[in-house]
C-alpha cells in the first residue's frame, strides 16, 4: 500500500509480456520510419523551394550567367546548414525534374535515394518514388 491508502500496481517481470511488447514495437517503428521519410521529404522540398525562390530572385537582379550561388542543400536534414554553390542555369537544369535535388556530398539518404550525377563538390540524387503534381 501507498501513503495514500491506494494499492499500488504489481511492477511486471522484464521477461514478462515481452512478446506482446516486441510486436508492439515494431509497429511503432514501421509508423516512425514513414513519419520520418514523410518528414524527410517535407524538409526536401521546403529546401527545393527556397532554392527555386533564390534562384528567381538572382536572375532577376541580373547575376552573370557564370556566377556561382550559393543554394541550400536540399537533403532531408532539417539542421542542415551547408550551401552548395551552382551557376542559376545548373541548378535549374540538375534539379527540374520532380524527382530530383541537389545535395552536398555525404548528405544522400541510400536508403530512399539514389545518387544519379556526382559533381564533386554537390550531388544530385533522385527519389524514384516521388512524383510531385506540376513538375515535369
Amino acid at each position: 500500500m501507498s501513503h495514500s491508502g491506494a494499492a499500488t500496481p504489481p511492477v511486471p517481470s522484464k521477461l514478462e509480456g515481452l512478446s506482446g511488447y516486441a510486436n508492439v514495437y515494431s509497429r511503432g517503428m514501421a509508423t516512425n520510419s514513414r513519419q520520418r521519410l514523410a518528414r524527410a521529404e517535407k524538409n526536401e522540398q521546403a529546401y527545393k523551394d527556397h532554392n527555386e525562390r533564390r534562384a528567381a530572385l538572382e536572375e532577376d537582379a541580373g547575376v552573370p550567367d557564370d556566377e556561382r550561388v550559393p543554394f541550400a542543400c536540399e537533403c532531408d536534414d532539417p539542421e542542415c546548414s551547408r550551401g552548395v554553390d551552382l551557376t542559376i542555369a545548373e541548378y535549374e537544369a540538375l534539379a527540374g525534374p520532380a524527382d530530383q535535388f541537389v545535395v552536398a556530398p555525404g548528405h544522400e539518404d541510400p536508403d530512399v535515394e539514389v545518387v544519379v550525377e556526382d559533381h564533386g563538390s554537390f550531388l544530385v540524387v533522385s527519389k524514384p518514388d516521388l512524383k510531385r503534381p506540376g513538375r515535369s
